[in-house]
């Protein structure tokens, strides 16, 4: 039986994600990347939905998220295809409310659309994965 929306399949070997990028993100936290981790950090922390639901959308192991995040919300939804990475990312000191759901919400043009249908009244965080994948049908439709 198939599930009525798009889910997500894993991907342990991605540029993008997977084993190598995990040891990528270990390597880096602190050099290459500490200036764009910063930068981060100050827009999520300007940022301030009404939303008391989080959706984030390929958080990864959640290497960009600021350390507290996400216990700034009653609940946090992650769509997450990297094992590895969700294992990660559960293990985080502010991810008590974190659970996992396998809606591919990239995967067709009307994505957004069973977003919104999927988590009303969320907010909805893209974490760092705008740009690493093609937009489906060369765009994608909200509502």
């Amino acid at each position: 039986m198939h599930a009525p929306f798009p889910t997500l399949r894993d991907h342990l070997f991605d540029p993008s994600g997977g084993l190598t990028y995990q040891l990528r993100a270990l390597r880096y936290r602190r050099t290459l990347w500490a200036g764009f981790h910063a930068t981060v950090a100050g827009w999520l922390r300007d940022w301030q939905p009404a939303c008391r639901w989080l959706v984030i959308i390929g958080p990864n192991a959640g290497h960009a998220l600021p350390p507290g995040f996400l216990e700034r919300f009653e609940q946090v939804i992650a769509l997450e295809p990297d094992p590895i990475a969700r294992h990660l990312l559960a293990r985080r000191p502010d991810a008590r409310r974190l659970r996992f759901d396998p809606l591919d919400c990239l995967a067709t043009p009307d994505g957004l659309a069973l977003l919104a249908a999927r988590f009303p009244g969320a907010a909805f965080l893209f974490s760092n994965v705008l740009g690493q994948v093609a937009a489906p049908g060369e765009s994608w439709s909200a509502l």
